[in-house]
C-alpha cells in the first residue's frame, strides 16, 4: 500500500515538469551554459565568466528538484480569467513557459562582446550552438577570450588653469592605476570621484560628462594609455569654484507655499533666520556646515542635509543655491527651508500576549513623545507598559501574573560629556542617552520583583553600517520579596535558583558594536555583526579595596547601602549572513554566543544578566526558555516559575524566507542550541560544562513559518517540532523516528510560536 501511494505521488510530482503541458509545436528553453575559451591562462577567469553570465538572455523558468511546477501551474490554469482563485493561480503562483522561441541567440552574442570588449578584451567574440529535442532545447555560448589589456600610463590635464590644477591635485586618489585592468566600470567610478573633487572644491555648476577619457591602445604590448580631459565649449561660469555669501534658514517652511505673510528674522552667527521656531538657532547650527564666504563644497552640503533631517525635529530639509545678487557671479547664496514634524505625539499598543508556556493575557503600551523638549531638539519618551499573564491549561491553570513598568528617556543630539570633545564632520549626529525606569512583576502565590534601572551613555554611528552604543553608568537594582512558603521550597531546592534570587544592586559599563550591511540595498550577501562587553562591580571593588582595604568574597560579599552589588563580566556575539536570492528569496545564517563570568563579589550572574534558551526568538521548537541547562530535562523544574538560566549559552539557525502572496511570506528553519552553567555545583546534577559533551547535549529542531510583512511592521507565526532532544539516553537523542500524526505527539511536540518582528 506504501509503494502504490509512492507511485502516485512520483507520478504527480514528474508531471510538474511544464513541458507535456506545452501549447502544440512550442520548445521549452531549458538553460544556457557558457564555455570559456582561451590560448592564454587567464587572470580573472572567474570575473570573466561571471559577468558574461550576467548578459545571458532571456532567463529560464526556474527548477525544483528537476521539475518546473510553476509551469506546470501557469498551463494547467485558464488565463481566461480575470479575477479570483483560479486568476490567483495563474499569475502569482504561476509563471509563463520560456520557450525556445524567446532566445534571441545573435543578440545575445551582440551583447556578450559588448561585455568583454568593456572589460578590456577587446577581440573576444562569442558562438553560439543551439541543442534542441522533442519538446525543449538548449543553447552553448561558447566565448573566446584573451587576458584583458591593462594601463599602462594616465595622463591629467597640465596645470594651466584653476580646474585644471584641481583636477591634478586630485590624482593620488585616482582609480586608474598602472597595471591595473582596463574596464569601463572603473572609468565610471574615476569620473565620478573626479566629479566628486571638483564639486567639493567649489565648481557647484561642474557637471560630471563633462570629463572624457582618451585610450590608446597597443596592440602588441596589450595596453591602454588613458588621457583625461574635458570637453570643449563648456559655459565659462560653469568652470568657476563658488563662494557662499548669504545663508538663510526658514524654519517653518511650508511644502504648500502658500503663505505670504511678512515672516520675522534674525541673524545669527552671520545667518539669517526667518520664520518662528521653537527650537534655538545656535541648536539649529550646530548642523549647518554652510557658512559665508567659504568654499562651496558637497560634503558640507550632504553633511547639513542628514544632520538637520537626523535632529528628528524636522519633517523635510531642502537646501537651494541661487546666484549672488549683492556679489560677483563667483558667489552662491544658501537657502535652508526646514518644514517642522509635529513636536508631540501618543502611541498606544494593545496586545494579546500568547507565548510558548501556555500563558495568555493582555498587554497594553503607552508612549508619549516630545521632539523639542526643552528647545534644543532633546527627545523625551514617557512610557508605560502593563501586561497580565494567566494559564488557561496545564499543570499550572489559573496560575497568574501581572507586570507594571513606567519608563523616562530623554536623548540630547550631542555629547554631554565632563571633558570637552570637538566635533566632527560626520554626516550623523552624536547622541546622548539618559533613561530611567522602575518594573514591578507580581507572581501571585510565589513572589514580587522590583527592579530599578538608571542609564547614562553615548550613541554615535562611524557611518552607514557602524553603531556604536556606550554607557558608562548603568546601574540597575532588583529585589525579591514576599516570597512564598512553596517558592521559599523551590529556591532551597537548588541553591543557584536562590542565589540567582538575591536582592543585588549592579552598577557596571556596557559598549556594543554594531556592523550591519543590511542597510546596503542590492547586495548578494549581507553580514551582520553585533558584539556586546558588560562589565559590573569592578569600580566598587576597587574603591573597597583602596579606600576601605575590604576585599571582596563571595561568602561574605561587600554590599552598597547594605545591599550586596554583583562582580561580573558577560559578553555577547550575534553573528548572521543574509543570502539574497532574489527579491523575495533569501537564506539567513546565524551564529550566537553568550559568556558570562561571575568572580569577586558574586558566585553567579545576577538573574536578569543570565542567558536563556528556547523561544520564538531561539530554538523555536521548545518551550520559552525551557531548554537547558545542559541536558536538564524540561519537566525537572517548573518553567512557568523558575525559568532556567546559565552563564554561557551557544546557538545557530539557518532559515529559508520565501514569498507567497504579496504580504505573505514563508519560512522554512532548523535551529540548535542550548545554555549551560558553567561551574560545577554539586546540588545541581545537570550544571557543569565539558567540552567533550558540548555536541551531544545541542537541541536542535525544525519547523514551518507563516509571517504578515507589511514593511512597518511583522506578524510571525512559526510552528516547530524537536528533532534532537539534549535530555534523553544518548543513543536515542535524535528523534525523527518518534514524529507521528497522533494527538499525544502533536501534543507534546509542536510548538506554535506567536511574535512580532522576524526572529533575526
Amino acid at each position: 500500500m506504501k509503494n502504490h501511494h509512492l507511485i502516485i505521488f512520483l507520478g504527480l510530482f514528474a508531471s510538474c515538469s511544464g513541458i507535456r503541458t506545452l501549447p502544440e509545436g512550442e520548445k521549452l528553453y531549458k538553460c544556457a551554459s557558457l564555455k570559456i575559451e582561451s590560448t592564454e591562462k587567464l587572470r580573472s577567469k572567474s570575473e570573466i565568466k561571471s559577468r558574461v553570465k550576467a548578459a545571458l538572455k532571456p532567463e529560464p523558468n526556474s527548477v525544483f528538484l528537476g521539475n518546473r511546477p510553476k509551469v506546470w501551474m501557469y498551463n494547467i490554469t485558464n488565463d481566461s480569467a480575470t479575477h479570483g482563485f483560479k486568476h490567483w493561480l495563474h499569475t502569482k503562483l504561476g509563471e509563463p513557459p520560456v520557450l525556445m522561441k524567446d532566445v534571441k541567440t545573435p543578440a545575445t552574442k551582440e551583447i556578450i562582446e559588448a561585455v568583454l570588449f568593456n572589460m578590456g578584451i577587446f577581440n573576444g567574440r562569442a558562438e553560439s550552438k543551439t541543442t534542441e529535442k522533442k519538446h525543449s532545447g538548449k543553447v552553448l555560448y561558447t566565448v573566446h577570450v584573451h587576458n584583458p589589456y591593462t594601463i599602462a600610463s594616465v595622463s591629467f590635464p597640465k596645470d594651466t588653469c584653476d580646474i585644471c590644477r584641481a583636477i591634478s591635485d586630485s590624482r593620488p586618489k585616482t582609480l586608474l592605476k598602472s597595471g591595473k585592468n582596463y574596464d569601463l566600470n572603473t572609468l565610471r567610478g574615476e569620473r565620478k570621484r573626479l566629479d566628486d573633487a571638483l564639486k567639493n572644491a567649489g565648481y557647484f555648476y561642474f557637471q560630471e560628462d563633462y570629463i572624457l577619457f582618451k585610450a590608446d591602445t597597443s596592440r602588441q604590448e596589450r595596453t591602454v594609455s588613458l588621457t583625461v580631459s574635458m570637453k570643449k565649449d563648456i559655459p565659462p561660469e560653469n568652470l568657476l569654484p563658488y563662494r557662499i555669501d548669504k545663508v538663510s534658514i526658514e524654519t517653518d517652511y511650508s511644502l504648500s507655499n502658500i503663505d505670504s505673510s511678512v515672516k520675522d528674522t534674525s541673524l545669527v552667527e552671520g545667518v539669517t533666520f526667518i520664520g518662528k521656531t521653537n527650537i534655538r538657532p545656535k541648536v539649529i547650527l550646530r548642523s549647518v556646515f554652510i557658512r559665508t564666504d567659504e568654499i562651496y563644497s558637497r560634503k558640507k552640503h550632504n553633511i547639513t542635509l542628514s544632520r538637520l533631517m537626523g535632529m528628528g525635529t524636522f519633517k523635510f530639509v531642502k537646501i537651494n543655491f541661487s546666484r549672488s545678487g549683492s556679489k560677483p557671479q563667483e558667489y552662491l547664496d544658501a537657502a535652508i527651508h526646514l518644514t517642522p514634524s509635529p513636536a508631540k505625539s501618543v502611541q498606544v499598543e494593545l496586545q494579546t500576549i500568547s507565548k510558548s508556556n501556555d500563558f495568555l493575557g493582555p498587554a497594553l503600551n503607552l508612549s508619549l513623545q516630545n521632539r523639542n523638549a526643552f528647545k534644543g531638539a532633546e527627545l523625551l519618551k514617557l512610557k508605560v507598559k502593563g501586561s497580565l499573564e494567566t494559564q488557561l491549561t496545564g499543570k499550572d491553570k489559573n496560575l497568574f501574573s501581572y507586570e507594571i513598568g513606567p519608563e523616562i528617556e530623554l536623548i540630547i543630539p550631542r555629547f554631554l560629556t565632563p571633558f570637552r570633545v570637538r566635533q566632527t564632520n560626520s554626516i550623523y549626529i552624536p547622541k546622548t542617552k539618559f533613561s530611567a525606569g522602575y518594573d514591578y512583576l507580581k507572581r501571585v502565590n510565589f513572589y514580587n520583583l522590583s527592579s530599578f534601572k538608571f542609564q547614562y551613555g553615548y550613541i554615535w554611528k562611524e557611518n552607514i553600517k557602524i553603531d556604536h552604543e556606550l554607557t558608562p553608568v548603568n546601574i540597575n537594582y532588583f529585589s525579591v520579596v514576599n516570597k512564598s512558603a512553596e517558592f521559599e521550597t523551590l529556591l532551597g531546592e537548588n541553591p543557584f535558583f536562590r542565589r540567582s534570587f538575591d536582592n543585588q544592586f549592579i552598577a557596571g559599563i556596557n559598549y556594543s558594536y554594531t556592523f550591519n550591511e543590511q542597510v546596503i540595498p542590492f547586495q548578494k550577501s549581507q553580514f551582520f555583526l553585533r558584539a556586546t562587553t558588560d562589565f559590573a562591580g569592578n569600580t566598587l571593588t576597587a574603591f573597597n579595596k583602596i579606600f576601605l582595604n575590604e576585599s571582596a568574597d563571595p561568602e561574605h560579599p561587600l554590599t552598597v547601602a547594605g545591599i550586596p552589588y554583583s562582580q561580573f563580566m558577560r559578553f555577547t556575539i550575534d553573528i548572521r549572513n543574509y543570502f539574497n536570492l532574489d527579491q523575495k528569496n533569501k537564506i539567513v545564517v546565524r551564529i550566537y554566543t553568550g559568556l558570562g563570568y561571575a568572580y569577586g563579589n558574586s558566585s553567579t550572574l545576577p538573574y536578569i544578566k543570565q542567558f536563556f534558551s528556547g523561544g520564538p526568538n531561539s530554538v523555536r521548537a521548545f518551550r520559552i526558555n525551557a531548554l537547558g541547562p545542559g541536558n536538564t530535562p524540561p519537566d525537572s523544574i517548573p518553567n512557568t516559575v523558575l525559568r532556567n538560566g546559565g552563564d554561557l549559552k551557544i546557538e545557530g539557525n539557518t532559515e529559508f524566507r520565501f514569498g507567497i502572496y504579496r504580504i505573505v511570506k514563508g519560512a522554512l528553519f532548523i535551529d540548535a542550541g542550548n545554555m549551560w552553567i558553567q561551574k560545577k555545583d554539586t546540588a545541581d546534577p545537570y550544571s557543569g560544562f565539558k567540552r567533550s559533551e558540548f555536541i551531544s547535549q545541542l537541541a536542535a529542531g525544525t519547523g514551518f513559518g507563516l509571517r504578515f510583512d507589511a514593511t512597518f511592521f511583522v506578524i510571525r507565526f512559526d510552528l516547530a517540532f524537536p528533532i534532537r532532544k539534549p535530555w534523553l539516553e544518548k543513543s536515542s537523542r535524535w528523534v525523527f523516528d518518534k514524529i507521528s500524526t497522533s494527538s499525544a505527539w502533536i501534543r507534546d511536540n509542536l510548538i506554535l510560536n506567536i511574535a512580532i518582528g522576524y526572529p533575526f
